[in-house]
C-alpha cells in the first residue's frame, strides 16, 4: 500500500524536474522559428510593395492622357470664357498655329474699316467702258442720197470715263465709205469719211438690265471725195469741225455678266463741207455730209 501511495509523488517530482527542460526546449524551438517567420514576412512585404509599385506605374501610364486632358479642359474653358468678350482678331492671335494658318491676319478686318466693294456692285460701278458700234449711215441730204444710194455700212469705236454721278466724258472714232455714181451718168464717185469726237454724256441706270444715255460734243470730219467725171475736180480732200449727238440704251441681258451690254444707239453727225471753187466747171458747191447712224453694238464696263 505504501508503494502505491509513493507513485503519485514520484510522478509529481518528475514533472517538476522536467519543466525547466521543456521550457528551454520550447524557447529554443520558438527562437529558431521566429527569425524564419520574420524573414518570410519581410520577403512577403517586399514582394507586395514591388507588385503595388508596378501596378501604380501601369495605372499612371494608362491614366496619363486622361489626366492631362482633364487638367487642360478646365483651363481652356476658363480661357475661352475670359476671351469670349474680346474682339475676333484678338482671339485669332491667341489661337493655335493651325488656326492662324487657316485664318491669316491680313484677312481679318475690324468693323471700323469696311471691305472694298467689288466693281460688280452698284455702290462701286466701273468707271470705264468701251464699245464697238456697227450700223448703217443714212445721209440726210437729198442730193447726197442720189449720189450714194441713201448711205451704207459704218462702224464706230467708243470709249468713256465716268467723271461724277451720271456725267461721263466720251470720245469715239468712226469710219464710212461708199461708192456712188454721177447724176445722169455712169461716172463713178467714191466718198470716204472719217470722224473723231469728244464730248460729254449722261448715263442713267433704270434697273439692273437697262440704262439710258444721251450726249453731245464737237466732231472732227475728214472727207476724201474721188470723182471719175471729166467735168468736175477729180479729188476733194477737206477737214472740218462739226457737231455730234449721241443717244441710246444699254441692255444687260446676262445677270452673271453685269459688265457686258448691248448698245442700241442712234448717232447724228452734222457737217457741211466748204469745197473750193472748181477750176474746170467754175461751179461753187458745198457738200453736206451730215447723216444719221443707228445700229446695235457690244460693250463692256471695267
Amino acid at each position: 500500500m505504501k508503494a502505491f501511495s509513493l507513485i503519485p509523488k514520484l510522478l509529481c517530482i518528475q514533472l517538476v524536474l522536467m519543466t525547466p527542460v521543456a521550457a528551454s526546449e520550447f524557447a529554443a524551438k520558438t527562437s529558431e522559428e521566429e527569425p524564419q517567420s520574420l524573414l518570410l514576412s519581410f520577403e512577403d512585404d517586399g514582394e507586395d510593395d514591388l507588385e503595388d509599385e508596378e501596378e501604380e506605374e501601369v495605372a499612371e501610364e494608362e491614366e496619363l492622357p486622361v489626366t492631362e486632358s482633364e487638367q487642360e479642359q478646365p483651363a481652356t474653358l476658363e480661357y475661352a470664357q475670359e476671351e469670349s468678350s474680346a474682339p475676333e482678331y484678338i482671339q485669332a492671335e491667341s489661337s493655335s498655329e493651325d488656326e492662324l494658318e487657316e485664318f491669316p491676319a491680313y484677312e481679318c478686318e475690324s468693323e471700323e474699316t469696311p471691305a472694298p466693294c467689288e466693281p460688280m456692285e452698284k455702290s462701286c460701278p466701273p468707271n470705264w467702258y468701251f464699245s464697238v458700234k456697227p450700223g448703217y449711215y443714212y445721209l440726210t441730204d437729198g442730193l447726197m442720197r442720189k449720189f450714194f444710194d441713201n448711205g451704207g455700212f459704218t462702224i464706230r469705236g467708243e470709249a468713256g470715263y465716268k467723271l461724277w454721278g451720271p456725267l461721263t466724258l466720251w470720245f469715239d472714232g468712226g469710219y464710212f465709205q461708199k461708192e456712188g455714181h454721177a447724176l445722169d451718168g455712169f461716172e463713178k464717185t467714191n466718198l470716204l469719211l472719217a470722224t473723231l469726237s469728244l464730248g460729254l454724256k449722261g448715263i442713267w441706270s433704270w434697273n439692273d438690265y437697262l440704262s439710258f444715255y444721251a450726249g453731245a460734243g464737237p466732231r472732227l470730219f475728214l472727207m476724201m471725195l474721188d470723182n471719175d467725171s471729166p467735168h468736175v475736180r477729180s479729188n476733194d480732200n477737206e477737214i472740218g469741225i462739226g457737231g455730234a449727238f449721241d443717244a441710246g440704251f444699254w441692255v444687260f441681258p446676262i445677270p452673271r455678266w453685269k459688265n457686258f451690254f448691248f448698245d442700241l444707239f442712234a448717232d447724228y453727225s452734222w457737217k457741211t463741207m466748204q469745197v473750193d471753187p472748181d477750176e474746170i466747171s467754175s461751179d461753187d458747191f458745198d457738200v453736206d455730209i451730215s447723216g444719221l447712224s443707228f445700229g446695235i453694238g457690244l460693250g463692256i464696263r471695267f
